[in-house]
């Protein structure tokens, strides 16, 4: 007995970017063993196969159904040409230079070893978007921003780049201030200092009599005294993460 019909109805997909996973439906018609050929030297025997084709091209598959009756062996053929289409995936890689840094931050995105990539869309993590091939981007505020490149290809095979790995932290600036009341007063004088820095994590304070403090906004107590411009001025330094800020207080 001849098998009487040898043929596949669906193979899905078609066509789609390395690597492709394609896995056939076998309609064969009195078919007991098949013979699958996927075109790139590599063969199946089970009745409705899946492949996944690891190299790129047109592909020309076949399928042998047989029939081992009592009778007799029958077999049919079906060739198709170039039947699975295979395209080479996209691959991006990219340099960002400077990170880290101080608010307000340039940085210079450059897109390379970017192999089948014909347009790109950057995204900056802060809403900011760009489609050039090497953009730069101003990062006004502190913080950590993840950034995500997506390249596209003219076959549709695009490739997404995460960078979990790789951030970009803006460094904050330290701006110091602050106040102290009293002012000026009788000794011992006992003077309350108002942080207002902006930025600071820690601190350290330097009352000029050699007492110091890391406290936010701490109280020193002055036992001297010294009359208000008479050239014995009491320097107070308040240090945060970058600048000094220095005023002049008097006891008297």
């Amino acid at each position: 007995m001849k098998a009487r019909e040898c043929r596949w109805d669906l193979a899905s997909p078609l066509n789609g970017c390395k690597p492709l996973m394609v896995t056939f439906d076998n309609t064969s018609i009195n078919g007991t063993n098949f013979i699958w050929d996927f075109g790139d030297n590599a063969s199946s025997s089970l009745m409705n196969p899946t492949y996944t084709y690891t190299d790129t091209g047109y592909f020309t598959m076949s399928l042998i159904a047989i029939n081992n009756a009592a009778c007799g062996t029958g077999a049919d053929t079906t060739i198709i040409t170039n039947y699975i289409h295979v395209s080479p995936s996209a691959h991006l890689a990219f340099q960002a230079n400077p990170f880290p840094g101080c608010y307000p931050l340039n940085v210079q995105f450059t897109a390379d070893s970017a192999i089948g990539v014909t347009s790109y869309l950057w995204s900056f993590g802060n809403g900011g978007t760009s489609q050039s091939i090497s953009p730069s981007h101003l990062y006004s505020n502190h913080g950590t921003y993840q950034v995500t490149l997506i390249g596209y290809s003219s076959n549709g095979c695009n490739d997404t780049l995460h960078l979990n790995s790789i951030i970009i932290d803006t460094i904050p600036v330290v701006t110091t201030a602050f106040s102290a009341l009293p002012l000026s007063g009788c000794n011992p004088l006992t003077i309350a200092f108002d942080n207002t820095t902006i930025n600071g994590q820690s601190y350290r304070w330097n009352f000029g009599d050699s007492g110091t403090d890391t406290a936010s906004s701490p109280t020193h107590t002055w036992v001297d005294f010294g009359g208000v411009g008479d050239g014995r001025g009491r320097s107070i330094i308040v240090i945060g993460l970058r600048l000094p800020f220095i005023k002049n207080l008097f006891i008297s």
